[in-house]
């Protein structure tokens, strides 16, 4: 009961965090909306499921995402981005997902300080910040188990960046940042029946952790740590991060 009341909660607050940024949008001084679609035919030689959805049938679900984006700017300091994308989901098989992939409200302090608040993204790996921004990509199919953190890329809460510029070219960048996100996984039973049933559990997730970033002309280098908590004391799972 009280897992559920965390999940209508958080349904909730989403729901009144985008019901404000698209009052927000119609107000603000400019605005921009674009769109972006990367479409993939997946087939493989074994009638056996790879990646939950990919076999000797075929599939466009595998890494085909569409979605629509608004970017809105209201002073030379705030600003708002909010993206609601349909893809494969990650929490049931042989199902596409539509939900916000970004909602947040940006204040920009000068060159030196950004402030953000809403559903961010966790940089676990370099170019997560751009990953699905009004572009579209080359899929790459990694080992199952690296699909294990790609729900735990997004979070609601809030992130403070510090950038310092160490040479004319060169910035380094400072983030700390905390927030809630749920992970859902894949578990297979196999009964005496001997046919196995799949089920998904979720796990609420608290976040804290800071990201490291070196960027210089055509170089970047970073260091993410992310420390990951479960909230229900019935799954105590914990997850640390070093990326």
């Amino acid at each position: 009961m009280k897992y559920r009341y965390r999940l209508q909660l958080g349904a909730r607050v989403g729901l009144s965090l985008l019901m404000g940024m698209a009052t927000a949008v119609s107000q603000a001084q400019t605005h921009s909306t674009s769109g972006f679609m990367t479409l993939t035919y997946s087939m493989s030689d074994a009638s056996n499921r790879y990646l939950r959805n990919i076999d000797d049938s075929g599939t466009f679900r595998n890494g085909t995402i569409i979605g629509f984006q608004v970017d809105s700017k209201f002073t030379e300091n705030i600003s708002t981005t909010v993206q609601v994308a349909a893809f494969e989901s990650d929490r049931k098989d042989n199902s596409t997902r539509v939900d916000l992939k970004w909602a947040n409200i940006n204040y920009r302090a000068g060159n030196q300080w950004l402030l953000r608040a809403g559903k961010l993204r966790n940089n676990l790996v370099r170019d997560a910040q751009n990953l699905d921004i009004g572009a579209t990509y080359t899929p790459a199919r990694l080992p199952p188990e690296v699909y294990f953190s790609t729900n735990l890329l997004e979070y609601y809460g809030g992130s403070v960046t510090r950038y310092l510029e160490i040479t004319r070219q060169t910035e380094l960048s400072v983030a700390a940042f905390v927030g809630r996100t749920a992970t859902f996984l894949r578990l297979i039973s196999l009964p005496k029946s001997q046919t196995s049933t799949i089920r998904y559990t979720s796990v609420p997730l608290d976040l804290a952790g800071a990201n490291f970033r070196l960027d210089s002309g055509a170089y970047s280098a970073q260091l993410n740590l992310s420390r990951y908590r479960s909230s229900d004391s019935g799954f105590p799972l914990a997850v640390n991060v070093r990326s």
